[in-house]
């Protein structure tokens, strides 16, 4: 997962919301969803650069990407399969509804990197599963599957891999038969809702909390490439 792909996803997601579509389906191709980031190099980052404010700018592409995703006027599904990891699993939880397979193995290493959880990504995942949980995926590296994932509110089903495609077609199929202003205003109550309980939340701060760690020792060690 590169700053490119990032970039490709949220531009994506942008077009077809301006094109008026009603749901935008975000899934991944292969054997997994997301492996998480590119180990030899942090998404955006650049040691050399010093300029602070353009490796500002650069670091931020997670945190401009959950924006998108998470400002569109078309709800938003996540179909995830296999490993979804780091912010693999941070772009699904930002998704109106998320599907998995039941054996998909979630997961949030980013402490094992020496980094904080970036992206603003932290107080979704509070909402999403508790103060309880986040702390047991973050600081002691729990791993859900699908069924834990649904079981702890973080996912909407899932369903067995092999279903999994028509299962969320038909899912989706369903929506479509919702009246269109009725969904589209419905999100749009959705959103202002979240916005208005994160009021003041940090993650305009995302950047700076990550600079720090990026430019240290520790994580020089696990991102080779910096």
């Amino acid at each position: 997962m590169t700053a490119e792909a990032l970039n490709e996803v949220a531009h994506s997601f942008q077009q077809a919301d301006a094109e008026g579509a009603r749901i935008i389906l975000l899934r991944g191709a292969g054997r997994s969803f997301c492996a998480g980031a590119d180990r030899k190099q942090y998404p955006g980052f650049k040691s050399s650069e010093e300029n602070i404010g353009r490796t500002q700018s650069a670091i931020e592409v997670g945190i401009q990407l959950k924006r998108g995703l998470m400002s569109t006027n078309a709800l938003t599904v996540a179909q995830v399969h296999g490993h979804v990891v780091g912010g693999g699993l941070v772009m699904a939880m930002c998704c109106d509804m998320r599907f998995a397979a039941e054996d998909s193995r979630m997961s949030l290493p980013e402490l094992k990197l020496a980094l904080p959880l970036g992206w603003g990504a932290l107080y979704r995942l509070i909402e999403l599963v508790g103060t309880t949980r986040a702390w047991a995926m973050l600081a002691e590296f729990q791993e859900l599957s699908g069924r834990e994932a649904v079981d702890a509110g973080m996912f909407s089903d899932c369903f067995a891999a092999g279903e999994l495609d028509d299962k969320v077609q038909g899912r989706i199929e369903n929506l479509l038969q919702i009246d269109r202003e009725a969904l589209y205003l419905t999100k749009r109550q959705f959103r202002a809702i979240a916005a208005r309980a994160s009021f003041g939340n940090i993650e305009e701060l995302d950047g700076a909390l990550l600079l720090g760690p990026l430019r240290g020792p520790h994580v020089r060690e696990k991102f080779p490439g910096l």
